[in-house]
């Protein structure tokens, strides 16, 4: 399972401004719990603790920085690659202010297996899931077929074209949890 707050590698690509290296590895946007000259922990927001180790030529904030000059509860985004186990940043910078929008509403009904429709401020709004997508409703397992109609939910989402696409579904007062549906 990738360890994603449901944000696509191209879309902080986008977001971010990174060049090529958005295409070697995963993404991640967590708050730094800690951090030494060559690895820095942040806690995703899963609320699982990842720990990353600076790969050879690995760029901060653009330039070969120190991952120190990063502080606990900073907001940062990682590139990075999986090795033996090992998460190995690639590139890591300050995360944008915002990513995506966030939208509360009732969860009406599920249409297929991929999209769902939420009602917001009286309209029914169509919503299809990300790639890598993350839903919580405080059971085990989450799931969208867990959620009954009229279930107050949180919704985070980017807009492409003219689609809606959820990157997370969470439920009022939902709890983080790491053992959430997301595609493999």
């Amino acid at each position: 399972m990738r360890q994603m707050f449901s944000w696509t590698v191209a879309t902080l690509a986008l977001l971010v401004g990174f060049a090529g290296v958005a295409t070697a590895g995963d993404a991640t946007i967590g708050e730094v719990k800690s951090t030494s000259d060559k690895q820095i922990v942040l806690v995703n927001d899963h609320g699982k603790e990842q720990l990353f180790t600076l790969a050879d030529a690995a760029h901060v904030d653009g330039t070969t920085g120190k991952l120190n000059s990063f502080k606990a509860g900073d907001k940062v985004v990682v590139i990075y690659a999986t090795v033996k186990g090992g998460l190995y940043a690639l590139d890591v910078r300050s995360a944008p202010k915002k990513v995506g929008d966030t939208m509360k509403g009732q969860f009406k009904m599920l249409r297929g297996t991929n999209q769902f429709i939420l009602t917001h401020d009286g309209k029914d709004m169509l919503f299809t899931l990300t790639d890598h997508y993350y839903i919580n409703t405080g059971s085990k397992p989450s799931t969208l077929t867990t959620l009954k109609s009229g279930t107050d939910v949180n919704v985070c989402y980017i807009k492409v074209n003219d689609g809606l696409y959820a990157t997370s579904v969470i439920t009022e007062g939902a709890k983080p949890d790491t053992k959430s549906e997301s595609p493999k």
